[in-house]
């Protein structure tokens, strides 16, 4: 399933290491794929330390929690629900005003790409 969305999403790396990741405003996360279709409004703020260097990066601590509101499920309203996410590392590349991060798993990728 193919994901967009979110915008409005703000990281904030401050130079002391600190990583704020804020869904406050963010846009709507919408997936197509497989035949079916699903959406929902990320909320909450995630705290991490944050090290990046020489293209990769790394972040630590305790998972944080952020909730789904609003979820859509093939056109059904679904409930709220909550997701729980660990430290997670990859790559990143900046170019211009943006950052472009990338996580590679066996099982998930993402690639984000925040503008200054």
């Amino acid at each position: 399933m193919s994901m967009t969305g979110q915008l409005g999403t703000v990281m904030t790396l401050d130079a002391d290491g600190t990583e704020i990741f804020d869904l406050t405003s963010s846009t709507r996360l919408t997936g197509v794929g497989g035949g079916h279709t699903m959406s929902w409004l990320g909320r909450g703020v995630q705290r991490f330390a944050f090290q990046g260097q020489g293209g990769q990066w790394t972040e630590s601590g305790p998972s944080q929690i952020a909730t789904a509101t609003n979820v859509v499920v093939d056109g059904a309203s679904q409930p709220d629900f909550t997701s729980e996410a660990p430290p997670f590392a990859g790559s990143y590349t900046c170019a211009g005003s943006n950052l472009t991060m990338s996580v590679d798993l066996p099982s998930y990728s993402q690639t984000a790409t925040f503008k200054k």
